[in-house]
């Protein structure tokens, strides 16, 4: 069928709260039905809004212009699960390298002509694109009869797509649209899922322990002061988006937050070298390559440090460069004192 709304309906009437991962139809006669959102879940109303038996009250976002062929539908209890998959129709100006019956995979080409990277990163990912790249450079050098190794190649590749481009912040410390580099965001996901372990963990330790305060989601009462809190509570509140909740925990008041940090989302981002040397981690290696001034005045401006861990920030420093003997150890220390009794043994 051609691509249209699937709407999902209620089954009665109550008031919708929409939260950050999910959308619960409340009603005065039962705890209400609470719906997980994903990314290709729209919900069609707000948090307070009244919500009558047959409303749409979620979209499924399908691509425009595409057409949708059903394959399976499964109901279990309350749950029905749909199976789709996409058709599309593309009319295409150059010669076809594909015939009927062919399998293709996501990324591959399918006519000939140029693939710009920047959409191929977005349908196939990076490792697609660090294949093609790899590709296309060799046919360039391999034409005039020259032949290099991958490793020479795979280096510049690896920098320009070492970038992340914040789509969503979510509870981070990065803002939207900011480019970090890929190391920089790994890190700054660790330590939030090192903080929601920790949020998880209080939250088995509040079990059983006794609201101090009534727990709100706009005008809706979701448990009342005095209630104990049990894990089905807990995970009704989380669902429904409350941040924290206010118990008597060992005979004490204890503010308590039971919901999660949102981790922050991100796309990679090929960048041009000279954009990707200015965003290198190291101000001394980025202010080597070019546009010096603004290089340093940016990280004078930010008080930045340079960590002195890569190869160009030593040598420029007098520094030992981290190879060999002055390779960093596993727990992050370069072993100089190690090294200087092994030489001096030797003597």
């Amino acid at each position: 069928s051609a691509a249209g709304p699937f709407q999902v309906l209620a089954e009665g009437d109550g008031t919708a709260l929409v939260g950050d991962g999910a959308v619960a139809v409340m009603s005065p006669a039962s705890r209400g039905i609470v719906v997980p959102l994903t990314p290709d879940v729209i919900p069609t109303v707000e948090s307070g809004d009244q919500v009558r038996e047959g409303q749409a009250v979620l979209l499924l976002d399908i691509p425009q212009g595409e057409s949708v062929v059903l394959e399976k539908t499964e109901i279990e209890d309350e749950l029905v699960t749909v199976r789709f998959r996409y058709r599309t129709r593309i009319v295409c100006d150059q010669p076809a390298v594909v015939k009927v019956g062919d399998k293709v995979e996501r990324g591959e080409a399918i006519s000939k002509g140029v693939i710009p990277p920047q959409r191929l990163m977005e349908v196939a990912g990076v490792k697609k694109t660090q294949d093609y790249l790899l590709t296309e450079l060799h046919k360039v050098y391999k034409s005039q009869g020259v032949d290099i190794n991958d490793k020479h190649f795979e280096v510049v590749i690896r920098q320009i797509l070492n970038n992340v481009r914040i789509i969503d912040p979510g509870e981070s410390n990065f803002l939207l649209n900011d480019v970090v580099p890929l190391e920089v965001f790994e890190a700054e996901i660790k330590r939030l899922v090192e903080e929601n372990a920790r949020i998880r963990q209080e939250r088995e330790e509040i079990v059983g322990d006794v609201l101090l305060a009534p727990v709100r989601r706009g005008d809706m009462v979701i448990a009342e002061a005095g209630e104990v809190l049990t894990p089905e509570l807990l995970e009704r509140m989380v669902n429904l988006g409350v941040r924290q909740v206010r118990v008597e925990h060992h005979g004490e008041p204890r503010t308590v937050r039971i919901s999660e940090y949102r981790l922050p989302q991100g796309e990679r981002e090929l960048l041009r070298i000279s954009r990707a040397a200015i965003l290198r981690k190291s101000w001394l290696a980025a202010a080597s390559f070019e546009r010096t001034t603004k290089v340093l005045a940016d990280a004078a401006l930010r008080g930045e440090e340079d960590p002195l861990t890569s190869l160009k920030p030593c040598l420029m420093v007098g520094k030992k460069v981290p190879v060999g003997t002055g390779f960093v150890s596993p727990g992050g220390e370069v072993e100089e004192d190690e090294v200087e009794r092994s030489e001096e043994k030797q003597l």
